[in-house]
């Protein structure tokens, strides 16, 4: 069985500097130059040379994205939320105990006579503000268990942060290169860029096979959010081109 690569394992590769070899994304970029998908100003050598630019990018992405320790904040954020969800119950339970005790607070208690001729005492109970606060704690926690909610869902939704650094920085230099945004097909044989992403992926290092939607889609969904931000991408370009 093949063991599948890890992002921790993305590699610039040294043949990225030596222009006599050629790359994957090198094809990809050819390609897209004949279909006159690149932008009209572009000159074929250096929109490879430009697009080799990119990869290294990505890469770089990706492996500040691994030190940024993602997923040692998303377990501290699980656990607080798992925490939160326990604290949460216990409060409820201790809110209804509390809400219980008006309805003893004025019958009669029997306690011993030495206590009392009749034998009996009122227990008047006064409730001072502190349920406000047990409310208040209660709605916090609910509120933590909600965010850790959300947390994961998002988690589950975008996919591997690392990934998704890569295409994004692959996806803001295919808007250079072409003046457009990243086709939205999610079919790798109908949408260029896609192809263009899966001949970074192979130059980085892997030659399994990957799905780049969901990162496709989140590029996308950051890229739309700014139109102004989107215009300069087209020119001047990015500024690490």
């Amino acid at each position: 069985m093949t063991r599948k690569p890890s992002y921790r394992e993305w590699r610039i590769p040294a043949r990225i500097y030596d222009t006599d070899i050629s790359l994957a994304i090198d094809a990809e970029i050819r390609d897209a130059h004949t279909r006159r998908l690149l932008a009209s100003h572009w000159k074929l050598t250096d929109a490879i040379v430009f697009a080799r630019r990119a990869l290294v990018v990505a890469i770089e992405g990706a492996q500040t994205q691994e030190i940024s320790r993602y997923e040692e904040h998303f377990a501290h954020w699980s656990r607080t939320a798992d925490l939160a969800s326990l604290a949460q119950a216990a409060l409820g339970k201790l809110i209804k105990h509390r809400s219980r005790l008006g309805v003893f607070q004025s019958l009669p208690q029997p306690v011993p006579r030495s206590w009392v001729n009749s034998g009996r005492i009122v227990v008047r109970v006064r409730r001072r503000r502190p349920d406000r606060r047990l409310k208040a704690a209660h709605t916090l926690c609910a509120e933590l268990v909600n965010l850790g909610n959300k947390i994961r869902s998002r988690r589950r939704n975008e996919g591997n942060p690392r990934k998704r650094a890569a295409v994004f920085h692959l996806a803001v230099a295919w808007v250079h290169l072409t003046g457009k945004l990243p086709g939205s097909n999610i079919e790798t044989k109908l949408n260029p860029f896609l192809r263009f992403v899966a001949a970074a992926w192979e130059d980085a290092g892997s030659a399994e096979p990957e799905n780049f939607a969901r990162p496709l889609q989140a590029a996308l969904k950051v890229l739309k959010s700014n139109e102004q931000a989107l215009a300069k991408l087209v020119h001047p370009g990015p500024v690490w081109r």
